[in-house]
């Protein structure tokens, strides 16, 4: 195919659409980036505490930093992946996120692991997950961007899950925690960075059109640069977008929500053990809310391209809601832990891809980084605050019942913010 004027050829011909290149890549920056993320850090933090003679909190104090740090960095990533795209963002991050953890296996001082991690945790977070990917998605999809964006927000969750299986049987083969680092450097730096000489910003860039097809005059070309076209003309910059009440409606429901998901999250086996279930239940209760988190943003993506993304949401949280409510008033057993844990993966955590695609249904694509990196430090405060929170309640009324209880209208209050928060129309 002979490039439009202006655009490069691909780096290399596919006999399908480039885009799924440039998914496939995403995919693999975020699975790399879980490297950093607290499920694999809390899997960690036992050895590395036990070893250096630290106290657990102290340990734990980097993971709650880092998190609300990475959210921070990502709003200021957002405008540069707008300008610049992955291609530039994603290799510079990888590469920086690799010497980092390399350096996190020599640490010998709080100080040292407090600086090297939270440091790692920011530049991962922020230049190979998140809103890198998700604004490749934006720009290289439009009637696919359902699916796209559902498997890329699969991969972060993933990634985390399969680092957190691989860490145990890594420790005792390989020679303890130090060498756990130094592995995960070296597949961070051969997994991330060739692959990111292969991304493109925008299709525009290599003579196509978002879902494929070449920028020419035919009538499937056409109709795709119809449809870009009408969301071009929709596009706001970020300053427009934060004039518009329903970005303030998604933002705050994201923030309630993340509050919510979080604290089940982090005290769900704690919870299950205090109500007398088995620790092995309550230990498989996390890794099946985990995994279904990873896997339902997938199938959130797939509903979307047939459903309205903001009624699958509004569905979503009421789900949630109804599971919150059973653990404060319901009988509750080993099967039925894990159907709790299991529904509120698929339905609390693994909604998130709704969101990104309906930022992108509203705003368009051409400033989808630095608007989805506005909203992205409320979510990480959300996800930092419900911890601490529902461990205050649980030391105040000496139950998760209460918190649990608290959050259930939480959930309402998301559905009822984004029931609100309707498509803004130009003036």
């Amino acid at each position: 195919m002979k490039a439009a004027a202006g655009t490069s050829a691909p780096p290399f011909k596919t006999p399908f659409f480039y885009g799924w290149v440039i998914l496939a890549v995403s995919m693999a920056g975020c699975f790399m980036a879980a490297a950093t993320n607290q499920i694999f850090m809390g899997v960690m933090l036992k050895p590395i505490s036990d070893d250096l003679g630290w106290s657990r909190t102290a340990t734990s104090g980097a993971f709650t930093i880092g998190t609300i740090a990475a959210g921070i960095a990502t709003a200021l990533v957002g405008p540069l992946v707008d300008r610049y795209g992955q291609r530039i963002v994603m290799p510079v991050g990888a590469a920086l996120s690799g010497v980092l953890l390399y350096a996190l296996a020599g640490i010998d001082s709080v100080v040292s692991f407090y600086g090297f991690y939270i440091a790692a945790r920011v530049i991962s977070q922020a230049t190979m997950a998140g809103v890198g990917p998700t604004t490749a998605m934006a720009n290289w999809f439009l009637r696919r961007r359902g699916r796209a964006m559902g498997l890329v927000n699969m991969s972060l969750p993933l990634g985390g899950a399969a680092f957190a299986f691989v860490a145990p049987l890594l420790l005792g083969v390989i020679g303890g925690w130090r060498s756990v680092f130094v592995a995960s450097a070296a597949l961070t730096l051969l997994a991330a960075i060739p692959g990111a000489l292969l991304l493109r910003r925008r299709p525009e860039d290599v003579g196509l059109l978002p879902d494929g097809g070449p920028a020419e005059a035919s009538s499937v070309a056409r109709r795709s640069s119809a449809g870009q076209a009408g969301e071009a003309a929709a596009s706001y910059t970020l300053r427009e977008a934060l004039r518009t009440p329903a970005l303030w409606l998604i933002i705050f429901s994201q923030l309630i929500a993340a509050i919510a998901i979080s604290t089940f999250g982090f005290h769900q086996s704690s919870f299950y053990t205090d109500q007398g279930l088995e620790v092995v239940v309550a230990t498989l209760s996390v890794s099946v809310y985990g995994l279904a988190g990873a896997l339902s943003s997938t199938a959130w993506g797939f509903l979307s391209e047939r459903i309205n993304e903001r009624w699958l949401a509004m569905s979503a949280f009421l789900v949630a809601s109804a599971m919150m409510a059973f653990l404060v008033v319901g009988p509750l057993n080993e099967p039925l832990a894990i159907v709790v844990s299991l529904i509120m993966g698929f339905t609390g955590r693994g909604q998130g891809a709704l969101f990104s695609i309906l930022l992108a249904r509203y705003y368009g694509r051409n400033s989808y980084g630095a608007i989805s990196g506005f909203i992205t430090p409320f979510q990480m405060a959300g996800l930092g605050i419900g911890p601490v929170l529902g461990s205050a309640i649980y030391d105040l009324v000496g139950s998760y019942k209460g918190a649990f209880s608290l959050y259930l209208g939480f959930f309402w209050v998301a559905v009822l913010l984004v029931y609100l928060a309707r498509a803004p129309q130009r003036r």
